[in-house]
């Protein structure tokens, strides 16, 4: 960490181990993070984000901590619910990466699922790769909501599609890239609908077009349809040129690409 802009970064850790937190926490300290609070779960996490005017910019939480309320959080903050910062970079940790743990977070609006064990050197690595790489949502989001919240929306599809990119053009999809499908079907129609009326409605058929493709290839029997493999990724890029026309395409395809490889590895040391 580099430079008095990183040492202001309101950074929460919330976990029901708290020999984890101390663990974290003295590693984010060490490493210059002093603006560090905590939670044992998501009553006192609750207080925690709503206690302060300026909000967390990142947000660390065990998907265990209080099962379903976890992913509630989640919304809530992303909904402006908890504290004034919808666009802080919020990193869940969880020790399986099930389905219903991905859509969770996914639905939810986390920007990385980080799966345990990991050391607290490793966990500081990936979320220093998210205020880097996802800075823009990371600065106590003082720009256009709206805007963010759409982008994120359009980050979601692009990494379910890179996920599911090599299997699907592999041909076989078994139950588990079946439920992704739907996800990402269910990510593009919400998108849709969002996008419907603000500055990014010409990407609104493009979304229509993916929830479509998506929600084809998560119902079909047998042999996916070669036109539905060949057009999920298209319609990505397309999406991700629609709402970071200043950043060009590979700079949204490398960001992706990033985040998958991130969620694929395991731990980091």
């Amino acid at each position: 960490m580099t430079g008095d802009t990183d040492q202001a970064v309101s950074v929460v850790v919330a976990d029901n181990r708290p020999h984890f937190i101390d663990m974290v926490q003295a590693e984010l300290e060490a490493a210059g993070y002093l603006a560090v609070r905590r939670a044992e779960n998501t009553t006192e996490l609750r207080e925690v984000l709503g206690r302060r005017d300026d909000g967390a910019d990142l947000v660390i939480f065990d998907q265990a901590l209080n099962g379903r309320d976890t992913f509630d959080v989640i919304s809530e903050l992303r909904q402006s619910k908890l504290g004034p910062n919808p666009s802080a970079v919020i990193m869940l940790t969880a020790w399986e990466t099930e389905p219903f743990v991905v859509r969770g977070a996914v639905e939810a609006g986390a920007d990385d699922l980080v799966p345990q064990p990991i050391s607290a050197s490793g966990l500081i690595k990936r979320m220093e790769y998210q205020l880097k790489f996802r800075g823009s949502f990371a600065r106590s989001a003082r720009g256009d909501g709206q805007t963010e919240s759409l982008r994120r929306r359009a980050f979601q599809m692009g990494f379910l599609v890179e996920l599911l990119a090599p299997v699907i053009q592999e041909g076989t999809l078994n139950m588990d890239m079946k439920s992704h499908l739907g996800l990402l079907a269910e990510v593009a129609e919400r998108a849709e609908d969002d996008m419907k009326g603000s500055k990014f409605e010409s990407a609104a058929q493009l979304c229509a077009s993916m929830a479509k493709v998506a929600g084809s290839l998560s119902t079909t029997e047998g042999e996916p349809s070669e036109k539905d493999r060949q057009l999920l990724e298209p319609l990505s890029k397309a999406v991700q040129r629609a709402v970071y026309p200043e950043e060009g395409q590979e700079a949204a395809a490398g960001r992706i690409a990033r985040a998958v490889d991130s969620y694929k590895t395991k731990s980091e040391d």
